[in-house]
């Protein structure tokens, strides 16, 4: 019995010790991509989004193989920064490459005279990673304004983009 005890003892602490190494290892895993920062503008028609949340999809039909789905908080001003999550928590930036992108508009919101904001209307398929037509390519180095987003406002026609 006394060597059976032993035994089982020795099992249950090479079996932490490697429990052990593995957790370590993960821990000080490092990501293999790196990140650029991204940030610009979302307007429908010739007024920002005052609110709403971005997101880049990878875009494996032009070899985004990246599993990182980068996304940000749209701002009052329709500014947005992009980030992602890592192993060591999210980061500003996103990997490079090409992407899907989708807007969504966030809930409707009162001013402080207690009126509603107006609506924006944009193409609903831009809601949709799988239906949206919206592609940005996220490069190391892009000049200001590269990562800055218009779509059509379809409540007022006369300001569409064509």
């Amino acid at each position: 019995m006394l060597h059976f005890s032993l035994l089982t003892y020795r099992s249950a602490a090479a079996a932490f010790f490697a429990i052990g190494l593995l957790l370590v290892a993960a821990c000080g895993k490092k990501d293999d991509f790196t990140l650029v920062p991204v940030s610009g503008k979302v307007l429908v028609g010739k007024s920002p989004l005052t609110r709403g949340t971005i997101t880049f999809w990878p875009d494996a039909a032009k070899g985004n193989n990246v599993n990182k789905t980068p996304s940000a908080t749209i701002q009052e001003d329709g500014t947005y920064k992009l980030t992602t999550g890592t192993t060591q928590g999210v980061k500003d930036g996103a990997p490079p490459g090409w992407y899907l992108v989708t807007i969504s508009k966030g809930n409707a919101v009162a001013t402080k005279d207690k009126k509603k904001t107006r609506e924006p209307v944009f193409d609903p398929a831009f809601e949709n990673h799988q239906k949206t037509t919206l592609k940005m390519e996220v490069k190391e180095g892009a000049p200001p304004g590269s990562y800055d987003l218009k779509v059509d406002d379809l409540a007022n026609p006369s300001i569409r983009k064509r």
